[in-house]
């Protein structure tokens, strides 16, 4: 129910305009940053491992549910996979290094942030 709603706020036509061989790139950029497998995206796009591979190696187009679905399930920014917009992406890696860079600056007595 709630994929259904994300699909109908998307605006559909613009996934016909997309530079689908940009987005094969972005995929596993967006995995890695999630530290999930091949598998795990897979499952999340509702998509058999296979055809998600192929999704990756560009030998396949993506469908828009199965993006949609992703993304739902990840809570990934449709702007990110299908725009390469990064903010998403910087949000994300910086989290990810939020508990190093903690770390760092309890060990050297640094302030956080500077």
């Amino acid at each position: 129910m709630a994929l259904t709603k994300v699909r109908q706020s998307y605006d559909i036509q613009k996934l016909a305009r997309i530079d689908w061989c940009a987005v094969y790139g972005r995929l596993p950029i967006t995995r890695l940053v999630l530290g999930i497998s091949e598998a795990e995206a897979a499952a999340a796009a509702r998509v058999s491992l296979r055809t998600y591979r192929k999704w990756e190696a560009g030998n396949d187009r993506p469908t828009d549910t199965g993006i949609l679905a992703f993304a739902f399930a990840y809570d990934v920014s449709l702007d990110w996979l299908v725009n390469g917009e990064c903010s998403w992406l910087l949000d994300r890696l910086a989290v990810k290094n939020l508990p190093a860079r903690l770390a760092e600056c309890l060990k050297t007595g640094m302030r956080f942030g500077t």
